[in-house]
This record gives structure tokens, C-alpha cells and sequence, in this order.
């Protein structure tokens, strides 16, 4: 099997990340640096998480989608902000949890990035949960997504050294 490269491949390798294979994408582990000082850099200053190797599931519908969600995850969708993000669970009706991943509400349904390891899973479980009732979209890799975790003073600095055709979502 070959081993698939995410959008920031270069990014880690010109800062000599050490890499090892997860869900068949070759993911950065840490960099030369060392993990204390990538910490105290990621809490001084700024730190990115690279999605573009997780599932990306488009749902889309309308109220009764979010009410549907609802029972699903625990969380209040209906007061979520268009375009805003919120980590969540997957969970079944005992209220264990399935996995954990991220929501993002669209105008016309929501975007849901599901683990590499798990995508197809978690897939198969909401197709269940939801019964087809809605259009499910899956892509299964973030071509040019990812997400920046940042303190939002940063944001701007980091936006000047990446391509500006990137897609960002912002997650805070």
C-alpha cells in the first residue's frame, strides 16, 4: 500500500519533523527541536494541527437535520454559529462514545471531519443513525484543509507565509 503524503507534507519535512505511518498517511510525530520545546512554542506563541489526511462528511438538511444531530452529539446545534466549529462525540444509545471529531455548521448542513483511523466507521454509523433521511457527501482526505489553532493575534502573521488559495476553517 502506498503511503499518502498530507497537504503540509513539505511544511513538516522542511522543519525536520520525525515521521512514522498512521492510517496510511505519512503524520509528523515531532520535530527536531523536541516535544518540550514544540509545547512551550505551541503555548507562547502559535501551533497548527494538520486534518488534511482525516474524513471530511458533508450532511446536508435543514432543522430536522439539526434535530436529528442533536441526538447524536451532545450539543446545542441550533445555537451554533454558521461557519463555526465545535469538538464533539459520536455517541450511541447507551451515551458511550463511538469517537470524537469536529462539527462545523454550514449554511445549508454541516461538515463533519471524522478521525483518519476511523472515517469509514463512524460513516457507517451515522448512515445508520441518520437512515439515508439526508444527503451524505464523503471526501476522504482534506485536500487542502486544515485547521489553525491559534491565538487569533497570530492569525494574521501565519496567513502571510502559506499560500493564500489555502481553504481555512477557524476553530477557537
Amino acid at each position: 500500500m502506498d503511503i499518502k503524503k498530507t497537504s503540509l507534507n513539505k511544511l513538516h519535512q522542511d522543519n525536520k519533523a520525525k515521521f512514522v505511518e498512521f492510517a496510511g498517511y505519512e503524520m509528523p510525530i515531532q520535530y527536531s527541536s523536541g516535544i518540550i520545546e514544540e509545547h512551550k512554542f505551541t503555548r507562547s506563541n502559535s501551533g497548527i494541527f494538520d486534518v488534511s489526511h482525516m474524513g471530511q462528511l458533508f450532511i446536508y438538511g435543514d432543522d430536522n437535520l439539526t434535530n436529528d444531530l442533536e441526538k447524536i452529539f451532545p450539543l446545542d446545534l441550533k445555537n451554533l454559529k454558521l461557519n463555526s466549529s465545535k469538538y464533539s462525540f459520536l455517541m450511541n444509545d447507551k451515551a458511550g462514545v463511538y469517537d470524537d471529531l469536529i462539527i462545523t455548521k454550514l449554511e445549508e448542513g454541516f461538515l463533519i471531519i471524522l478521525n483518519a483511523a476511523c472515517k469509514d466507521n463512524d460513516f457507517k454509523i451515522l448512515s445508520n443513525l441518520l437512515k439515508d433521511k439526508y444527503k451524505m457527501v464523503v471526501h476522504k482526505y482534506l485536500q487542502d484543509i486544515f485547521f489553525l489553532l491559534l491565538p487569533k493575534k497570530f492569525l494574521f502573521l501565519f496567513l502571510k507565509i502559506l499560500d493564500k488559495q489555502k481553504q481555512f476553517l477557524l476553530f477557537y
